[in-house]
């Protein structure tokens, strides 16, 4: 039996006004989100320890899961400004998207150069648990996924459970298998996903398939380099903290036929030229906004958002 105890003190001055009825009812740092967190982790960890997929090996496995988890751990660092040293350089306003940037020196998992990290955060008249299994769709993935360049195949190599569901799990794709262009021909995609009712989360990251190779031979996955994309989708828990009628008003019908919705964060980091001038700046942001832009019109067209 697990007892908790909880006490939050907080100042909601700070808090987006977006995100205040999530922090009220406990959702964002509550005892329900900590429990499905130890949950999950417990069962991930249960399962690595007995799950032996054929095709990595128990050892091949595990080192690729250390890279997921790297990779999931640097986009929520990337997304937060946490582990690193990021400096701002345009915060979020409007259509515009937040973007920082650090210099990576000695990390052994990221070329030497300037790292730009952008993210954004919006509201979708979706539930959370209906956009995060679009997001999870192969067969979708297309009208939206920017960043990657998919047509209409991906090939599922390797597949990690975390726990039971099996939306918690570590993916390996290999994108447009029957392409013969060399590029499209090497991509990869790893994606690490999970989900429970606090909210859901889709990390992943293009690399060479040579690579990947080499960590599946038990190579050391610390200095393979990736970029992490992601999306992180949590419910808006407006319904608890407004009347029915204030309620529809703000969220009212949508063409999906779900009431609720989603605060839905999308980030990416990427390797671009040092800012020694403003010029480089201003492209950067520019393109980080349209790639982010392109991302959200995909998913709004595809599931008919206003």
């Amino acid at each position: 039996m697990v007892t908790w105890i909880e006490h939050m003190k907080y100042n909601e001055n700070v808090v987006h006004h977006l995100y205040r009825p999530m922090v009220r009812s406990g959702l964002g740092f509550g005892a329900q989100r900590w429990m499905a967190t130890l949950q999950r982790q417990s069962e991930f960890l249960g399962l690595m320890r007995s799950f032996n997929d054929p095709t990595v090996g128990l050892n091949g496995e595990k080192n690729v899961g250390m890279l997921a988890q790297r990779m999931t751990h640097n986009f929520c660092a990337g997304v937060c400004g946490t582990t690193h040293q990021w400096k701002i350089i345009q915060l979020s306003k409007g259509k515009d998207v937040k973007l920082m940037k650090r210099n990576n020196i000695s990390d052994l998992g990221e070329p030497s150069g300037t790292v730009l990290s952008a993210t954004k955060t919006i509201w979708l008249p979706v539930k959370h648990q209906r956009l995060f299994e679009f997001l999870i769709n192969e067969q979708t993935r297309s009208q939206w996924d920017v960043l990657s360049n998919i047509s209409d195949f991906m090939k599922l190599m390797v597949y990690i459970p975390k726990d039971h569901n099996i939306d918690n799990n570590i993916s390996l794709f290999h994108v447009n298998g029957g392409d013969t262009s060399t590029n499209k021909k090497n991509m990869m995609i790893l994606q690490d996903t999970c989900t429970d009712a606090t909210g859901s989360l889709l990390v992943y990251a293009t690399m060479d398939s040579l690579a990947m190779n080499v960590v599946k031979k038990k190579g050391d996955p610390s200095g393979v380099a990736l970029f992490p994309c992601g999306i992180a989708i949590v419910p808006d828990s407006f319904q608890d903290y407004n009347t029915a009628n204030n309620f529809n008003r703000i969220l009212g019908e949508n063409d999906n036929g779900f009431c609720g919705g989603s605060l839905v964060t999308i980030g990416f980091q990427m390797l671009v030229k040092t800012f020694h001038s403003k010029k480089h700046t201003i492209e950067s942001a520019k393109n980080a906004n349209g790639i982010i832009s392109g991302i959200i019109n995909g998913i709004k067209t595809s599931l008919k958002c206003k």
